[in-house]
């Protein structure tokens, strides 16, 4: 089969001969960005304790500017691993422990977004946190300060929610993929 341009394209049998491939390829890429934003953030709120206007002003704009594209990098991962992991569920034989373990894979992938209502909440409020208070006058600083803290404990919240997310759910699912490719 040939391409539009003419150029042949290239074999998929890597990811078709093993159906959990894909499922441990897209679940291990959300895993490996839940441990990098892991991280990130743990060095923010590090950070916050020698400067914690920069640093919760900095963790508010990043959210706001980066939830679009990043959440739809993580709904796609999602979606990936949950449509592989279906295929891999149909793939293997009825009753078979390869399909038990390609249910329960499947399962914690479409676990994770059981904690987006909740995660939702946090993210609105660090990536609002400071609409309206551009340009505040010196008489309220106070009240930028407690946004200040209030912006630093969210994203503490929103990093305890997100480790929980990832070993309940992220870690089990690479690990069943993983079982099942590897063997």
């Amino acid at each position: 089969m040939a391409s539009p341009f003419g150029l042949p394209l290239p074999k998929l049998t890597l990811l078709t001969s093993n159906p959990a491939l894909l499922p441990l390829l897209s679940t291990t890429a959300s895993a490996s960005i839940a441990i990098y934003e892991a991280l990130f953030f743990n060095g923010l709120i590090k950070a916050s304790h020698h400067d914690k206007r920069s640093t919760a002003r900095t963790i508010s704009l990043w959210w706001k500017t980066t939830l679009p594209e990043g959440l739809a990098v993580i709904l796609a991962l999602g979606l990936t691993s949950t449509v592989s992991g279906i295929r891999a569920i149909c793939a293997f034989r009825s009753g078979s422990r390869e399909r038990y373990v390609a249910i329960a894979g499947t399962l914690f992938a479409v676990g994770h977004f059981l904690f987006g209502p909740s995660v939702a909440r946090i993210v609105q409020g660090m990536a609002e946190a400071y609409d309206g208070l551009d340009g505040i006058e010196a008489k309220e600083e106070a009240r930028g300060e407690i946004v200040d803290e209030r912006v630093v404990g969210l994203q503490g919240r929103w990093l305890r929610a997100h480790a929980w997310r990832s070993l309940v759910m992220d870690g089990p699912a690479v690990l069943c993929f993983g079982w099942l490719v590897l063997g």
